[in-house]
């Protein structure tokens, strides 16, 4: 994957980026530290990014962003039959290609249109790019990172005394910096799931309304084609976020008790909506088939570790009934969040992945313990964005933790959850803090 024309081609591009963004540092946030914030925020991601390529190169050798990425190159060979061939494929089913280029679109992995979706960003961006590996890997990790800025400028907007806190907090997770800077359906998630907060967050304060309403159904239609479950997930805490913003906006008590079931009833059906229209658009998420889809995902994690370096775990069998998920709530989200512990990690890659498990679990006890767990709940439910982001983040990990059952996977999956559960805990710990030193109660208006 890597060659000559990487040497050549990616730091030009770097220096472009660069460019840019010192244009922008200068143009919107002059005299404003979130311009240094910009300048971090794009050399973490350029690092991640060719870190990324050069462990799969050399280590990984290849994997599936080695697959993502012949399938864009196989794109543009394709172009010598002329340049409406690549754009017809393009824009094709992953499994409907046309008979006429099966020449090109047979060597295209693509068993889903999940796989192949990301194969068409490798190819849009491969066309800035001149399809260069590293070059390409970049653009998705500044994609990554455009998301993640409007992550961070949704919760700035609501706790901007710790703008500098939250910044590096969503960009300076270890995971989230090497495996969402790659060729990697993780990479494109954490953007678009970035947006599709910030999207939502701006239509709460009736900021350009159609615009955002664009982005969100953008985003959201991007997040089903590319992880259906990720969305899934991100509903019910959609849902929450929506209606504590219009109950807790009602001044008269009377007609927000009024208001309370109304809404609530509203909110619940809208999921039901969205949930049993993503569930047509991809069978295996429905409830008949959820059984059979998360034993073959589980099925399938556990034959790579077998096969590749032993790294599995089990939760023992799912069956799919409210009971079965409540008793397995709590390990999914432990293997999730705290695992593997440092006596799993058997690959060298793998212990700095348990390292940051472990430090995660310190991380949690710590601000649990110094801070009171029911102040850490209160700060929690008394905001609706950190609330948003904490049902979110539980129940991604459920989702992630019941159906990985491989540490080489999991650590990949669980990247979208991380910013959402590590901003809340941070900042309930710097409320409580703060309470502290004015000698109230902590609590948040």
């Amino acid at each position: 994957m890597l060659g000559l024309k990487d040497l050549i081609v990616t730091p030009v591009y770097i220096f472009l980026l660069y460019t840019l963004a010192f244009w922008i540092k200068s143009r919107f946030f002059k005299n404003d530290q979130r311009g240094t914030f910009l300048i971090h925020g794009l050399s973490i991601k350029i690092i991640g990014a060719l870190a990324f390529c050069l462990v799969y190169s050399f280590i990984y050798d290849g994997g599936d962003t080695s697959a993502y990425y012949k399938g864009s190159t196989v794109m543009f060979e394709s172009a010598r039959e002329g340049w409406h061939v690549p754009f017809e494929i393009l824009f094709s089913h992953a499994h409907n290609h046309s008979f006429e280029y099966a020449s090109y679109t047979s060597q295209i992995y693509a068993n889903a249109e999940t796989t192949f979706m990301v194969i068409r960003f490798a190819f849009v961006f491969g066309l800035i790019t001149f399809n260069t590996f590293t070059a390409t890997a970049i653009l998705f990790s500044v994609f990554s990172l455009s998301g993640l800025w409007a992550l961070f400028s949704t919760f700035r907007q609501y706790f901007p005394t710790y703008e500098k806190v939250i910044f590096y907090s969503i960009l300076l997770v270890p995971s989230m910096v090497f495996w969402g800077s790659g060729i990697m359906k993780d990479t494109l998630i954490l953007g678009f799931v970035g947006w599709l907060v910030y999207a939502l967050n701006n239509i709460f304060q009736r900021k350009k309304v159609i615009v955002n309403f664009i982005l969100l159904a953008v985003a959201a239609f991007m997040i089903v084609r590319i992880k259906a479950y990720v969305f899934l997930a991100i509903i019910p805490s959609l849902g929450v976020w929506s209606l504590f913003n219009f109950i807790r906006g009602i001044g008269d008590k009377k007609l927000r008790l009024v208001a309370i079931p109304i809404v609530f009833a509203l909110v619940i059906g809208a999921t039901l909506v969205a949930s049993s229209q993503i569930v047509k658009m991809s069978q295996k998420f429905a409830i008949e088939n959820i059984s059979q889809t998360i034993g073959s995902i589980q099925w399938y994690h556990s034959y790579l570790s077998e096969k590749n370096d032993g790294s599995g775990y089990t939760l023992g069998e799912f069956e799919p009934n409210l009971l079965n998920f409540l008793l397995k709530a709590p390990k999914a989200i432990n293997v999730t969040l705290f695992r593997p512990y440092l006596w799993e990690a058997r690959k060298p890659i793998m212990v700095f992945s348990a390292i940051e498990a472990f430090l995660f679990l310190i991380f949690t006890l710590f601000v649990v313990l110094r801070s009171g767990a029911l102040n850490v709940i209160r700060i929690i439910y008394n905001s609706n964005v950190l609330l948003m982001s904490f049902i979110f983040a539980l129940v991604l990990s459920l989702a992630v933790g019941l159906t990985s059952y491989n540490f080489g996977a999991l650590v990949r999956y669980k990247i979208p959850v991380l910013p959402f559960y590590v901003v809340p805990l941070i900042i309930a710990y710097l409320e409580v803090n703060r309470a502290k030193k004015r000698g109230v109660t902590a609590s948040l208006e």
